[in-house]
């Protein structure tokens, strides 16, 4: 019970501090791109999939996607859910493929609406960086506000597509839709 406690603080205690001192403005885009993929990677630790791919954690991105550098990176030196990751990098006309998450940004969230919209989410972890992004269809919105990275939760989203995510991560959200 005491180290479940202070992980939760230790976790409380990086995340808040990561949202806090990622100014947007202070920092340059390789920096933004590098602090994302540290929230897309933080995000998987605390969201709970009823059924996942089976060999590996799939995270698929399109390939104009500046994070992808760092997304690769994590795919190298991390695992998640105790399994090797692998980036999965689509182009515009590709459809989603078979995975645990797919993250696009402001610039391709129209083709992201488009694809997630011919095929079951299910068992999907969608992650945004917007600040337009499709309320109906995202699951985790990271945005900038304020000079810092903030997130918003679509839980009823999560929960129709059939994963959960811990009370932690939903404590540290800016808005929690239901």
């Amino acid at each position: 019970m005491l180290k479940l406690r202070k992980n939760s603080i230790f976790f409380f205690l990086c995340f808040t501090t990561l949202c806090s001192f990622v100014s947007h403005k202070a920092v340059s885009s390789s920096e933004k791109y590098k602090a994302q993929s540290i929230f897309v990677y933080t995000f998987t630790k605390y969201v709970n999939w009823s059924k996942s791919q089976p060999d590996r954690f799939t995270i698929v991105s399109y390939k104009n996607s500046g994070i992808n550098p760092y997304l690769q990176q994590i795919a190298a030196t991390k695992k998640i859910k105790e399994k090797s990751v692998s980036i999965v990098l689509i182009d515009p006309n590709s459809d989603i493929p078979d995975c645990d998450l797919i993250y696009f940004d402001d610039q391709n969230a129209k083709l992201a609406a488009t694809h997630m919209a011919k095929r079951s989410m299910n068992n999907i972890l969608v992650v945004s960086q917007s600040g337009h992004a499709e309320k109906t269809l995202e699951n985790i919105n990271l945005f900038e506000a304020n000079d810092s990275y903030k997130f918003d939760i679509n839980l009823e989203n999560i929960e129709k597509n059939g994963m959960t995510v811990s009370s932690n991560l939903l404590k540290l959200a800016s808005k929690t839709h239901d």
